[in-house]
Order: C-alpha cells, then sequence, then structure tokens
C-alpha cells in the first residue's frame, strides 16, 4: 500500500478497497485525500479557502461528510450542509444516509434530515462532566450504539434508541484521539502516549487498557471486524493487531 500524498487524521473506510483521508496539520486546512483501490493510488482535493478540517466519514457508500472549524460541515462534492453554530468541530460519524452526529469540544449535534436542520444532543451539564475533560471524537457502530471520547480519558456512551448518555470515562488523564466501534460489545479508543484499551461488555470493567509497545501519540484506530485493526499515530507509527488486542 502506498503512503497517502499529506499526513492524516483518523483513516475512515468504508468498504474494502475504499478510504479516505482528512489533515492533522493546520497547514493542510482544506485538503483531504481518498482511495478507491485500496491505497495503491491516491487523489488529493484542495480547496484552500475552507477552514481546517478536523475529521471525515462515510456511511457504506453513501455521502462522505466533514467537519472542521468554525462550524463548517461538508458533504460530497463539497456541498455545505446548514450548520449555524460556528463552533469548532471535532469529530463526525454518520449512522445512515440521513442521520449525522457532530461533536465540537463540548456538545454533540444530531440531524437525521441530512444536515437540513440541527439539534443539540448532549452537553456536559447533562452529565455533569467538568467543561475541561473536552470532546476529541465520535463512532457509531449502528444506529444504535456509539461512543464519544476526549481529554481525561473522557469516554461517553451513546444508546441512540433511547437517546440515554452514559458516562464511562476511566477517571486518569489519558487523551484519548479517536474511538472506532465495530457492534454494541466491541470498541477500541487511542490516544497519548501509546494508549489503547478495548471496550466489551462481558467484562466486569467495560474498558481495559491494552499493551500497544509504543510510546508514540495515537491518533487514529480502525477495525474490519472484531480482530483486525490498525492504530496510526506520531513519528508514522502504524500498529497492526490480528486478535482484537496488539
Amino acid at each position: 500500500m502506498r503512503r497517502p500524498p499529506h499526513p492524516g487524521h483518523s483513516p475512515r473506510v468504508p468498504h474494502r478497497k475504499g478510504g479516505y483521508f482528512g489533515p492533522s496539520n493546520p497547514e493542510l486546512a482544506g485538503i483531504w485525500v481518498s482511495t478507491n483501490d485500496g491505497g495503491e493510488n491516491w487523489s488529493t482535493v484542495v480547496q484552500p479557502y475552507l477552514p481546517a478540517l478536523s475529521a471525515l466519514s462515510a456511511h457504506e457508500d453513501s455521502d462522505l461528510w466533514m467537519v472542521g472549524e468554525e462550524g463548517v460541515v461538508l458533504k460530497a462534492q463539497l456541498n455545505v450542509a446548514s450548520f449555524t453554530n460556528t463552533s469548532d468541530l471535532r469529530g463526525v460519524a454518520l449512522t445512515d444516509a440521513s442521520t449525522a452526529w457532530v461533536i465540537s469540544n463540548t456538545t454533540i449535534w444530531r440531524t437525521s434530515d441530512a444536515g437540513d436542520t440541527w439539534g443539540s444532543a448532549f452537553n456536559y451539564a447533562t452529565l455533569g462532566i467538568s467543561s475541561a475533560d473536552h470532546l476529541e471524537a465520535i463512532d457509531f457502530a449502528d444506529s444504535s450504539d456509539g461512543w464519544v471520547v476526549g481529554k481525561n480519558s473522557t469516554i461517553v456512551h451513546i444508546d441512540a434508541s433511547a437517546d440515554k448518555f452514559t458516562w464511562q470515562g476511566l477517571g486518569t488523564d489519558t487523551y484519548f484521539r479517536d474511538v472506532h466501534a465495530v457492534s454494541g460489545s466491541s470498541a477500541w479508543a487511542v490516544g497519548d502516549g501509546g494508549a489503547i484499551v478495548s471496550y466489551s461488555d462481558t467484562a466486569a470493567q467495560p474498558w481495559q487498557s491494552q499493551t500497544s509497545e509504543t510510546s508514540a501519540d495515537l491518533r487514529g484506530v480502525h477495525f474490519v471486524d472484531e480482530n483486525t485493526g490498525w492504530a496510526v499515530g506520531a513519528d508514522g507509527t502504524i500498529l497492526k493487531t490480528t486478535n482484537g488486542g496488539w
């Protein structure tokens, strides 16, 4: 697999041959790259007039969505979705072609009409969390189960079917940078200092630390099933597991 033409944020892979990277470097604001052949070739889209993009998500073969600073929300072909809040957005996740979730440092918004209207689904006052524990990344396993992670080991489980938000933080100072879920019972989060934790709904302590064998800050994680996944991070770090752990 060839390296993408620009250093990226967390990868998103809607199918085995296609994937996307957005920028983690502010100097690459408005740049994203994509592949349709499993990474052999990459194409670059440059939109220098845009604020910095922070995250992107695609649901199977539906629209690609991207979010970034100043409340920018984009869909495939760079159509701007209606989003009037100007907070810097940190993450985005799609559960179907019409339903998307986006996060800022302190708030989660949701749309169920492909971005025409948005509602605030969660803020820190909901759970009494410190505003210093800001949110960083979001992912959904399906239309119901999702997780948000962030600073100070912030982990919030979302039960979208019941509009329920449950604090699952670990009580440490770990800065989690990304999260990925393959089912309502299996998920992983990665962060600074090589931190990797995994979720299992059958364990006495749902989130368990894993040995990553690196101290590099990890920025992205993605699994294709409950055993096979990758974590990427600083200094060109790429970790792969074939058993759900490192």
